[in-house]
């Protein structure tokens, strides 16, 4: 059994990376640029560890979905973690939980050195992609923002009264509080796997006019989770990281009713928003879209100039050599 999640996002304060869980136990940090197989090799070690009956959660890239950030086995508490920019890592005490692994080492630097001019434009253009990209969810987020701070102004006595109701319905316990992001802004646009791992579970869904009306209940409720020391996995926005727009509490899971392929429970927050106030909202959900389309349509071109990055180190690689990382790195999952 696999559970997906992101390891970050693109988000309006650029690269928002949470995954500071993964570092608690055994940490494998791998190191080396594009086309030298990190995500390859994190493949093959999900791969291994579910043939072997170990339940793991695999961690997608935000800028290249296809692709791996990290893979976490929760058992062994044993990740490995691509620890290259912009998620930049390092072994806090290597040996004794932690080791590290560069990819890069297996590169022929006489394959690659004709390429160095290439090299340096395309990360350079790379960079300033994905500086546009954060440009414009900054201000797509401003707009969202403001449009919650308006609904919140307006109505967030009754978002509030409607989000302790739920509360006192739900049984609750103590225990940890964590974060992950579980939807991002990608090269493939708004992706989201909240509904494919967690299915099985209690599913309440919110149905709003607005996003940011189930965000602010969301918030709420997590509010109320916190003051009273519930556990819970709040799950970010992918737009602004500080803010979280569906949570999970025990064996319950509470969302966007859009989110969920199926809904056990709804809970309606049906706002008597007048028409001036919606055409005002609409206007600027309007600009919003358009804004984080160009956002995505940026991350698209870093995606593409990444790609011809990993064309020039793939053929310089000693793919043996990476194989007996990749087993070294299994010995240490395996304790063998």
């Amino acid at each position: 059994m696999n559970k997906t999640y992101f390891l970050g996002s693109n988000t309006a304060y650029g690269f928002f990376g949470d995954y500071a869980h993964l570092t608690r136990g055994k940490t494998i940090i791998l190191k080396g640029g594009a086309g030298t197989g990190k995500s390859t090799l994190m493949k093959k070690v999900n791969e291994i560890a579910l043939d072997a009956g170990f339940k793991t959660e695999t961690y997608r890239c935000s800028s290249d979905v296809s692709s791996l950030d990290a893979v976490f086995v929760p058992s062994k508490n044993f990740a490995v973690i691509d620890g290259t920019y912009p998620h930049v890592t390092e072994v806090e005490y290597p040996v004794v939980s932690g080791y590290l692994f560069n990819l890069l080492d297996a590169a022929d630097a006489k394959k690659v050195a004709p390429y160095k001019d290439d090299i340096k434009y395309a990360v350079s253009c790379k960079k300033q992609y994905f500086n546009d990209a954060y440009c414009n969810l900054k201000c797509a987020n401003l707009i969202f923002e403001n449009n919650k701070r308006k609904l919140s102004d307006a109505f967030g006595d009754e978002i509030l009264g409607v989000s302790k109701d739920t509360f006192a319905a739900l049984e609750l316990s103590h225990g940890a509080r964590e974060t992950r992001f579980v939807s991002a802004i990608s090269d493939e646009g708004y992706v989201d796997f909240l509904s494919d791992d967690f299915k099985g579970l209690h599913t309440i869904g919110v149905r709003a006019e607005y996003s940011e009306i189930v965000m602010l209940y969301i918030t709420k409720l997590i509010s109320l989770f916190d003051a009273n020391e519930v556990g819970f996995t709040a799950f970010r926005s992918p737009f602004s990281p500080d803010f979280f727009d569906a949570v999970k509490v025990g064996n319950v899971v509470i969302a966007d009713f859009d989110r969920l392929q199926k809904c056990d429970e709804t809970v309606t927050l049906d706002l008597p928003i007048s028409l001036t106030f919606r055409a005002d909202l609409d206007a600027a959900e309007s600009l919003h879209r358009t804004l984080v389309d160009k956002a995505i349509a940026n991350i698209r071109l870093a995606r593409l100039t990444h790609i011809g990055i990993e064309k020039i180190y793939s053929p310089a690689m000693d793919w043996t050599d990476v194989n007996n990382k990749t087993d070294k790195i299994l010995c240490l999952l395996f304790d063998c």
